[in-house]
């Protein structure tokens, strides 16, 4: 699978609250459509599929919600594309194709949703690592 395009439709954030008592905070992507598109600027035997996605984070209880939109375009091998567009037809994705393609669109949308936690003042979505002091060592 290459990527051959990525861009933002919509993106929406809205801040309801400023408490953060009991916060919760979870995440749903959903892939809207696959179909498959014309190329004829590729010079190898490979597809291309169109991919149309959603993203959302939802802040509970009433903090916060981001959305995001967007597509993609990627490059598949003619059976890759066969079998993804055939079970696109059942509302299904090979499970191959959807583990890569989830990984790169969570990379994608979660940074472009780091971002606008950091403007809202929003708490991260993405637990960062913590580096603590250990018990035992020296004093400086």
């Amino acid at each position: 699978m290459k990527v051959l395009s990525f861009n933002f439709d919509r993106i929406s954030i809205e801040r309801f609250s400023s408490s953060l008592n009991d916060l919760k905070i979870s995440n749903k992507m959903d892939i809207k459509e696959i179909v498959e598109a014309q190329a004829d600027f590729l010079s190898t035997q490979d597809k291309v599929l169109g991919v149309r996605f959603f993203f959302s984070l939802d802040y509970s209880p009433d903090i916060a919600k981001i959305e995001i939109n967007g597509a993609t375009a990627l490059a598949v091998s003619p059976e890759t594309s066969k079998e993804v567009i055939e079970r696109w037809r059942k509302k299904e994705i090979p499970q191959d194709f959807k583990t890569n393609l989830f990984n790169f669109l969570f990379r994608k949308v979660g940074l472009k949703a780091l971002e606008l936690e950091e403007e809202f003042g929003l708490p991260s979505h993405i637990p960062f690592p913590v580096f603590k002091k250990s018990e035992d060592s020296k004093k400086d």
